[in-house]
């Protein structure tokens, strides 16, 4: 007996590791879904660590599928989402109801198991992620040299 799971076995335990994450229960007399991901929120310190590495796994399980590194870049980006959307003081609780970055991530996977879709490396958006971090660097230490200047004129 063979114990290799069959491509569409593993994309099933994809579609229920997302189920868990994302849309396992629903709020009594709505039809809104949500997971443990929002719950683990909740922790304070923690929580959105966990959401994190959760959605990695993912990352990792669908990288053992053989998506393109495009799909995988699209993947980490919302991962990258749900993680800064839930670490925002507060608003963060809710943001993690909301914005799904495991369902997003599955649609991907199967866009591109099914449809054939996402190819290529993802080199393209790795340097645009690169020119934005480095845009929002220089932005964030000019305004901070803006603040030091400002500080030393009032001495």
């Amino acid at each position: 007996m063979s114990t290799q799971r069959t491509a569409s076995e593993r994309l099933d335990f994809l579609r229920n590791y997302v189920k868990i994450l994302d849309s396992q229960f629903t709020f009594p007399g709505s039809q809104f879904k949500f997971g443990i991901d929002p719950l683990l929120n909740i922790i304070p310190g923690i929580g959105s660590y966990s959401g994190l590495i959760l959605g990695m796994i993912f990352i990792v399980l669908a990288h053992m599928q053989g998506v393109s590194g495009k799909v995988k870049v699209l993947m980490f980006r919302n991962s990258i989402i749900d993680f800064l959307l839930g670490s925002l003081p507060v608003a963060g609780y809710f943001t993690d109801f909301f914005y799904k970055s495991n369902e997003k991530n599955l649609r991907l996977l199967e866009e591109h198991i099914l449809d054939e879709k996402h190819g290529g490396s993802g080199w393209s958006l790795i340097l645009l992620f690169l020119f934005i971090c480095l845009v929002i660097f220089f932005l964030a230490l000019a305004f901070f040299i803006c603040v030091l200047k400002y500080i030393y004129s009032l001495l």
